[in-house]
């Protein structure tokens, strides 16, 4: 993937080959769940990044690298952190999130998503990428590779089925974190600080 200035950050190696076997080990060992929807898209099991011992940590060093290029997010007075919660999906074959989306939602936790970022954990040579259609780039799952971009509709993606092979990867989100009043009895959203 050719590296642009287009928000979308590429970090290659950012989990080693022997961490993503672990991961996806873990995802098989759980045997996952279908992901809610309509059609079979993917299965996910639910991670809590704090308590993630291989993602956690490989996960803040590429976020705060963005941050740093970025630098405008090291400066906003809107106070922002990577969410608790994040997924681990598994693509079988003929399966994808295909549809062109945006990782904001409209409820109260996904409608603060700031940036998404998604870590390859294994190498798909037949299809198997993320393509985001404005910005005009594709990315190819390679195994260990994080990708962090802007979670609005100006980077819309679409995943790409791969007819032959597995896809395992890990995604989140960065959110911004809500600014509760002292004497508001509102507890903030599940995941925030």
């Amino acid at each position: 993937m050719k590296q642009q200035l287009n928000h979308i950050e590429v970090y290659q190696d950012a989990l080693t080959s022997a961490d993503c076997k672990e991961v996806i080990k873990r995802f098989d060992d759980n045997e996952g769940r279908l992901a809610p929807s309509f059609e079979p898209l993917y299965y996910q099991l639910p991670l809590n990044m704090m308590e993630d011992n291989i993602l956690s940590e490989p996960v803040k060093q590429r976020i705060t690298q963005y941050a740093q290029k970025h630098n405008f997010l090291i400066h906003t007075p809107v106070k922002w952190a990577i969410d608790k919660d994040a997924n681990l999906q598994h693509y079988k074959p003929g399966m994808a999130y295909n549809g062109e989306h945006m990782e904001t939602g409209y409820d109260e936790v996904s409608s603060r998503r700031m940036l998404a970022w998604m870590i390859y954990l294994n190498t798909v040579r037949d299809g198997g990428g993320t393509r985001w259609l404005q910005q005009k780039v594709y990315a190819n799952a390679t195994e260990g590779m994080m990708i962090v971009w802007p979670a609005g509709w100006t980077h819309s993606h679409m995943g790409i089925v791969s007819n032959t092979e597995h896809k395992y990867i890990v995604t989140g989100w960065c959110s911004f974190i809500p600014q509760w009043m002292p004497n508001s009895k509102k507890a903030p959203p599940k995941g925030f600080k």
